[in-house]
């Protein structure tokens, strides 16, 4: 019984890394320890069911490649208007975000997940 409740487990993170959560997020969310979440990671990466880990989608590559630097939240929120800002921090607060760089984040993967969505549904008709 113990190993079928490992496969389900394992079948989550699986499918909860391919959405982009991060290694901390997914054994939060499960409440498990960091480590059993990365050797889960490793064995599917090992299987061929997750994809290798990829070198050029590093961060310094891909400074180098398109000439863009990482910037940070302090300079977002320093080029923002007083009600830009509490619009932000409003909106950061009604999806339960603990901080800005949190709600960016959802942000961008929101919009990500639609743009790969258009994508799809533009290859399939």
């Amino acid at each position: 019984m113990q190993g079928a409740r490992t496969k389900d487990q394992t079948k989550r993170i699986w499918a909860m890394f391919r959405k982009g959560k991060p290694v901390r997020e997914i054994a939060c969310s499960l409440g498990l320890p960091n480590h059993r979440v990365s050797s889960a990671i490793s064995r599917g990466r090992a299987k061929g069911t997750l994809p290798p880990r990829s070198q050029d989608f590093t961060n310094p590559y891909l400074f180098r490649k398109f000439g863009i630097k990482a910037g940070g939240v302090s300079m977002i929120l320093e080029s923002l208007s007083p009600e830009q800002k509490v619009w932000l921090f409003e909106e950061a607060s009604k999806i339960g975000c603990e901080t800005i760089a949190e709600y960016l984040l959802e942000r961008v993967r929101d919009d990500y997940e639609e743009h790969d969505q258009r994508k799809r549904g533009g290859e399939e008709a």
